[in-house]
């Protein structure tokens, strides 16, 4: 599981959580920084991010595996696609996957319904 922050200066930070269960039953959340990349280049101001979804989806055609492959942002209805490289880096260019983007459904585990699919709402322009 993943927790997405969006800051006031751009920039997006994902953490990766999870639970820790001690010996003595008291239940606690760790997390720990995974990846963290400026988006300022393509957002005229941090509100205008409308969602953010850690995906395994890719550009390249093939079966999601369930890995973090990519980060879809939609920055005021334009849904960008920014790919995580195999060494951790960001690619320095997003895909634009749609525009008039109103909500996306995105998978986040393999196995999930058609965990393989990107669902897109894009109103009456869509």
């Amino acid at each position: 599981d993943y927790l997405i922050v969006v800051t006031g200066n751009c920039r997006v930070i994902i953490y990766q959580l999870s639970v820790v269960i001690p010996p003595t039953l008291d239940i606690a959340a760790t997390y720990t920084k995974v990846l963290e990349f400026s988006v300022a280049k393509f957002t005229p101001h941090p509100c205008a991010v409308l969602s953010a979804h850690v995906s395994p989806l890719t550009a390249d055609a093939g079966v999601p595996d369930g890995t973090m492959r990519s980060v879809l942002l939609n920055i005021a209805g334009k849904l960008l696609m920014f790919e995580i490289g195999e060494t951790g880096e960001m690619s320095s260019k997003p895909v634009t996957i749609a525009t008039s983007v109103e909500s996306v459904s995105c998978p986040s585990r393999t196995g999930e319904y058609l965990g393989a699919a990107l669902w897109l709402n894009c109103g009456a322009r869509g």
